[in-house]
């Protein structure tokens, strides 16, 4: 079996009208670029029936599941050719992969039934499940029989997506699979929430007639990780998913100010491109304390960008935002609409921070960081040469991981080391600028938030000490 396929967000808003998981990490661009992943991912269980069902699609075999084991590896992004592999381990066993440019995305193990068991009348519901907000779970494990859940199968979307198990697998089996992303996204840990894997054989529990329910059993502080059984009518198994951070907020301009006199960098008019938070954040805080007039950009999420200058205007410094894209053909003539008066340039954008394998180079990811990096770097930055006759002055965030690459972001500290490359050329270019690379340690921001640990450093005391430097000169 061999099948490919690219992820939209059209889909993916699809699978949860089917599923009912409308946890936004899967279908809100703004408030997933607000999580460690950057952007909106694809429901590990939708990338799974998805490669199920070409592994059906592409076999005369109308056998039918008896257990599936199931692990989500790495996030399944939207706009990345996905491959999906089958490889038979024996007459009842097949392991079913998913990998995009050699990493290996989501590895599922197959056991068929002995016999088919023929249609039966199912308990899932031929109905669109209700639109629900994900819960802000309090997480406990409970000696109890747990929570019940209906199950869903909304047969003509079902069918849409997932034609070729809607025909060969039974009802009940597909609504258990929808159930337990429900489960995760929307119940437990809900909102939060990263499913890890799932492990569930397609026989009725023995004591349980619900048609599904499900119950914390094993809550692992220390690593957020969490186990949630679930059985029924259904089938029973575990599900096993992490408690992700919660999005990173920022010092507040009350404690900003505190730290920085008011005329530090008073005069300076900046554009900081990418602005509305994280590094990009704290920097335009940190110069509007000093007195500077900043203008903040922001590509999603302006309405995190105007609580930034509202934050900022309300304590006495003078702020604004504006919506920019490097990528976009106008940008050009946005940036000349709202900053051509300004002379100072503070560049924070980036895309999302995915590592690769370890062990080969990725190049189209590479390329990805090298857009925003270098290229959109380098024509803002000329941009600005030509609106000050070449008098200009650039502060570039750059990273420590150009001296010591991480195993898995070769691609990303390799188009840091040459956007600090084009810093230099810039420096070289245009006598007259003054160009500042900035190599910043691990920080804590949305995207670096780790399930595990802080920071290294201080968010605010690093990036008063960047910008001294680069404004002292």
């Amino acid at each position: 079996m061999h099948a490919e396929r690219i992820f939209t967000l059209a889909d993916l808003t699809a699978f949860a009208e089917l599923s009912g998981d409308f946890n936004p990490l899967h279908t809100d661009p703004v408030a997933a670029r607000r999580t460690q992943f950057g952007e909106c991912v694809t429901h590990g269980v939708f990338v799974l029936m998805w490669a199920l069902d070409c592994l059906q699609a592409q076999s005369s075999s109308k056998k039918q599941w008896s257990k599936i084991s199931a692990k989500f590896l790495r996030p399944v992004l939207t706009g990345l050719k996905v491959t999906a592999t089958a490889k038979e381990k024996s007459a009842s066993e097949i392991t079913v992969t998913v990998s995009e440019a050699g990493r290996v995305l989501l590895q599922c193990d197959v056991i068929w039934a002995e016999s088919h068991p023929g249609k039966k009348e199912s308990g899932a519901r031929n109905e669109i499940p209700p639109r629900e907000i994900p819960s802000q779970a309090q997480i406990e494990t409970k000696a109890t029989v747990g929570e019940s859940l209906d199950l869903f199968w909304p047969d003509k979307l079902g069918k849409h997506l997932f034609p070729a198990l809607a025909t060969t697998q039974s009802l009940d089996s597909l609504a258990a699979l929808l159930a337990s992303t429900r489960v995760i996204g929307m119940k437990v840990p809900g909102e939060h929430s990263v499913f890890l894997s799932l492990d569930i054989s397609f026989t009725p529990h023995p004591e349980i007639t619900k048609p599904f329910t499900y119950r914390v059993m094993e809550y692992r502080k220390s690593s957020q990780r969490l186990g949630v059984a679930i059985a029924g009518a259904a089938g029973h198994g575990m599900l096993w998913a992490l408690v992700r951070p919660s999005p990173i907020a920022q010092p507040d301009m009350a404690n900003v100010k505190q730290l920085i006199p008011p005329n530090r960098f008073l005069g300076r008019r900046v554009i900081v491109i990418g602005g509305s938070r994280g590094l990009g954040e704290i920097a335009a805080k940190v110069l509007a304390a000093g007195g500077a007039e900043v203008a903040l950009s922001y590509r999603l999420g302006g309405d995190d960008a105007k609580k930034v200058v509202l934050d900022i205007t309300a304590s006495g410094g003078k702020a604004a935002c504006f919506q920019f894209d490097s990528a976009s053909p106008d940008w050009e003539k946005n940036l000349t609409a709202h900053c051509a008066q300004f002379n100072h340039l503070c560049y924070f954008p980036t895309p999302p921070i995915v590592g690769g394998d370890g062990s080969t180079f990725n190049a189209e990811l590479f390329g990805k960081f090298c857009d925003v990096y270098v290229a959109g770097f380098v024509n803002v930055a000329q941009w600005l040469a030509r609106q000050n006759a070449g008098q200009f002055s650039v502060f570039n965030a750059s990273t420590v991981y150009v001296e010591s690459p991480p195993l898995r972001n070769l691609e990303y500290a390799a188009a840091k080391a040459a956007s600090e490359a084009c810093c230099r050329w810039l420096a070289g270019a245009y006598p007259k600028a003054h160009v500042y690379a900035a190599r910043f340690p691990r920080l804590n921001t949305d995207q670096t938030a780790s399930f595990l640990s802080a920071g290294e450093h201080d968010n605010l005391e690093t990036m008063l000490a960047e910008l001294s430097a680069w404004l002292s000169a």
